[in-house]
């Protein structure tokens, strides 16, 4: 079934979204687990190599999406691989989706707690942000997108803001020498901080609602390299305003890094107050659409309607969200989701590409010989 929505969106909303849905938890914690990984004060070029490879991965989907520009990827599963095969596709990623939106409602609420609400049980915390998510959810996909980009601008703004703000307190020499213990540590990094990319994959579900999907694989490209920018850009002024020694005992690095902001004169205290509503929002966005593509993807797997079905899931995401004893828990499943993340961002896209493109030259050479 073709899906044609009104209106369409232009490569740079597209941009725009990808970007705002890679920037997320990670945002936070990268820091930490790339100098846990790496050891170094390198971790700023692991970053960028992430990022890059993220771009490869994101252009592949990019284009495989674009071989169906009038489905989308739960769709082009079933089209490419099958009924039957396609439906487990359908069923790995809506569960994929869901532990990210557990994952998300977790941390956000521990976030919460720890910086803001002290006294408010988590409970509560969790509760507040799924029922503001079926809310959104419930409108159905362009008010999500619409959302995504009307943040979007803020949340560069600000964050660009905290590097500004805490340039005098950036000490290159934090960051010296470079390559000390060569290539080796680098390499071994890239695999904790590529995952900090994941999300970049929902580009095979917005293409067949771009004004142009021959603007896919730019768009996300783009979008990437952004956040790419952003991410290595926060690395490296925490690491250089922290010591890499330092990153690696916080839980939470860049809010610390963003502590160290003073104003003269005390003009305005407690910045990392509003950095964090802001980061709130930006991580709620992110969930509302992973919350859409799970219930759309269980949609077409189950005789349930589609409203129902997002009825439904919120208890289930609750009681998910609840499972984790603590904060360390809580990041397992995030590092767990990383590491699916390679499976459904790169190997599983690149493999239904390959299937497409191998099934329209079996179809064009048949066509010859008729």
């Amino acid at each position: 079934m073709s899906l044609n929505f009104q209106p369409k969106f232009s490569g740079l909303d597209v941009s725009s979204f990808i970007a705002s849905m890679v920037i997320g938890v990670s945002i936070l914690t990268l820091p930490r687990v790339a100098v846990e990984a790496v050891g170094t004060a390198d971790v700023w070029i692991d970053t960028l190599a992430g990022g890059i490879v993220a771009m490869i991965a994101g252009y592949f989907c990019a284009k495989l999406s674009q071989q169906y520009p009038s489905y989308h990827f739960f769709k082009i599963t079933q089209i490419l691989a099958g009924r039957w095969v396609g439906s487990l596709l359908i069923l790995i990623y809506s569960l994929f989706y869901f532990f990210l939106c557990v994952y998300e409602a977790r941390v956000q609420a521990e976030v919460i707690r720890h910086f803001l609400l002290d006294q408010t049980p988590i409970h509560v915390t969790i509760i507040c942000f799924l029922l503001a998510g079926l809310y959104l959810v419930m409108g159905g996909v362009h008010p999500i997108v619409r959302l995504f980009l009307l943040f979007f601008p803020v949340t560069i703004l600000i964050l660009f803001s905290i590097t500004l703000l805490n340039y005098q307190n950036f000490q290159i020499d934090n960051l010296l020498p470079v390559l000390k213990h060569g290539w080796t540590p680098l390499i071994n990094g890239l695999a904790a901080t590529s995952p900090s990319f994941m999300g970049f994959e929902v580009i095979m579900f917005l293409t067949y609602m771009m004004k142009s999907p021959a603007d896919a694989s730019k768009s996300v490209v783009i979008g990437l390299g952004f956040a790419t920018l952003i991410y290595t850009t926060i690395t490296l002024m925490v690491v250089g305003t922290l010591t890499a020694h330092e990153v690696k005992t916080l839980t939470w690095p860049t809010m610390e890094f963003v502590k160290q902001i003073e104003f003269p004169g005390a003009f305005f205290e407690h910045y990392e107050l509003f950095f964090m509503v802001i980061w709130v929002f930006s991580i709620f966005t992110t969930f509302v659409f992973c919350f859409y593509l799970v219930s759309l993807g269980l949609s077409l797997l189950v005789p349930i309607r589609l409203r129902l079905l997002q009825i439904l899931l919120t208890p289930l995401l609750y009681a998910f969200a609840m499972v984790p004893q603590n904060l360390d828990q809580a990041f397992s499943i995030g590092t767990q989701l990383g590491y699916v993340s390679i499976m459904t961002s790169a190997v599983i896209p690149i493999l239904l590409l390959l299937l497409s493109k191998w099934r329209k030259s079996a179809n064009a050479q048949q066509d010859k010989q008729t």
